[in-house]
């Protein structure tokens, strides 16, 4: 009998105690919003995009988008109000190499970023920087920065690497698609 009756005390607390393990496991981390179809009106795929952002509840996006109305504009994203990506576009006259120019935003622990459109790119521990040739009177070419905020952004450098990479692959393209870029 005194079996019985340990087995019936102890089925419910362990009934207890995973389900207070699955809510525990729901409440840690985790990514509570939706990852932007865009990055500053930019179309980016979710799965370049998603890897660049941390877990949180809020997600807040600057509403700016990419014209070839302004030299400069920059836009970001935050979660749960902590800066976690930005990109940054300048048009320039001149084309400007990443790898033996970095006038402005500096790319800290620069190596080459390989390129499979025309221009050329540096990526660094937080930060890519990408030129590429625009062809329009307001824009012969455009300088790119996509930036991680080391709070936010994957602990893990290589993944890290990746994940701008992957990231900046997608929007340089789209960018000069959206600005009407000719060359």
């Amino acid at each position: 009998m005194r079996a019985k009756t340990t087995r019936r005390r102890l089925l419910p607390g362990g009934a207890l105690a995973l389900t207070a393990l699955l809510l525990a496991g729901c409440s840690n981390g985790g990514r509570d919003y939706a990852v932007p179809k865009d990055l500053c009106g930019v179309p980016v795929p979710e799965k370049a995009l998603a890897p660049l952002l941390p877990d949180g509840k809020e997600i807040q996006v600057s509403n700016k988008e990419f014209t070839l109305a302004q030299a400069w504009i920059t836009c970001g994203v935050s979660v749960d109000d902590e800066y976690a990506l930005s990109a940054m576009v300048i048009h320039e006259d001149e084309f400007h190499d990443p790898m033996k120019n970095d006038e402005g935003f500096k790319v800290t622990d620069k190596r080459a970023l390989k390129l499979p459109f025309k221009g050329a790119g540096a990526i660094g521990d937080l930060r890519t920087k990408v030129a590429v040739p625009c062809g329009t009177a307001e824009a012969p070419n455009l300088i790119a920065h996509l930036t991680v905020y080391e709070d936010t952004a994957e602990k893990d450098e290589e993944k890290r690497r990746a994940a701008l990479r992957d990231a900046t692959l997608a929007f340089v393209p789209e960018l000069k698609k959206k600005l009407g870029c000719t060359a």
